[in-house]
């Protein structure tokens, strides 16, 4: 059955309450959804925001709707996409490509291109049957792809919400296989000064400490920041860690007079805002 696909979530920290229902997105869709509805965001946070961005119609939110953006899939016939994805794995594997046949069901199997990014060429000659050299073929052109696209976003000016965020960072996290942390500045207009990898860790964890997430902050003369990080699993519900982590880099932006505005947990294509929540 096709999963429904959304023409654009409310992934943003309005004053409304309203907000659409939750929902999950097929991989290509490249829009955030939130986990489960919120109230807004309340203390100096609202107000910081409210006065960058004004208010904003609880009626514009609930004429975001759903809809399905994926073909009929007819038995034994595969899609228009499917069949391009196919055809652009032979051609890129060549003369060594396996049949047809068993490379439809080796890719269908495999859960298609996005299951493969981060894939080391190892793992793509067992899920795919390949020779050593077109798995490292392989390798590189999903690797390729991964960057391309993590270096064509743009954020917008001044930055709406949550979903702005995710958006942007998405395709960074996309097929990472361990825990990324990252940061973005932003100036007194929620505008963006500076983003930074602040680190790499294990499959479930990532080291952070709040003097690596706040040099930056004061050599940019930062007002504010938003920090995310990724789950590799796809399951952006936040651990303890996640929550020990937010409250010190709450308590280090006091001290240091650079607001922490949210912490996004990025799992596969929908997210978690610890403002929309009410956590900050």
């Amino acid at each position: 059955m096709p999963t429904p696909t959304h023409s654009r979530c409310a992934g943003s920290w309005p004053r409304s309450t309203a907000r659409p229902p939750s929902h999950s997105c097929s991989k290509t869709c490249a829009e955030p959804v939130s986990t489960r509805p919120s109230g807004p965001p309340s203390g100096r946070n609202r107000r910081w925001w409210t006065r960058l961005i004004g208010p904003r119609s609880a009626a514009a939110e609930r004429g975001r709707g759903v809809t399905s953006g994926r073909p009929v899939r007819l038995p034994g016939v595969a899609t228009r996409l499917e069949t391009d994805d196919l055809a652009l794995l032979a051609r890129l594997l060549g003369r060594s490509s396996p049949d047809p046949a068993a490379l439809a069901a080796a890719w269908h199997r495999s859960g298609r291109g996005a299951a493969l990014l981060g894939l080391p060429a190892a793992e793509l000659r067992e899920r795919l049957d390949l020779p050593p050299g077109p798995a490292r073929r392989l390798e590189a052109a999903l690797e390729l792809g991964r960057r391309a696209v993590a270096g064509a976003g743009e954020l917008p000016e001044p930055i709406r919400g949550g979903g702005d965020v995710f958006r942007y960072l998405a395709p960074r996290f996309a097929g990472l296989r361990v825990e990324c942390f990252r940061a973005l500045y932003l100036d007194a207009k929620g505008r963006l000064l500076s983003e930074e990898e602040i680190s790499q860790g294990t499959l479930t964890a990532s080291l952070v400490h709040p003097r690596e997430v706040f040099g930056p902050a004061l050599v940019h003369r930062a007002a504010a920041l938003v920090v995310a990080h990724n789950h590799p699993s796809g399951d952006p519900e936040p651990s303890a860690e996640d929550r020990a982590t937010t409250r010190r880099l709450v308590r280090a932006g006091r001290l240091l007079g650079v607001e922490l505005l949210d912490h996004l947990v990025c799992g596969r294509g929908r997210y978690v805002s610890f403002l929309e929540q009410g956590w900050l």
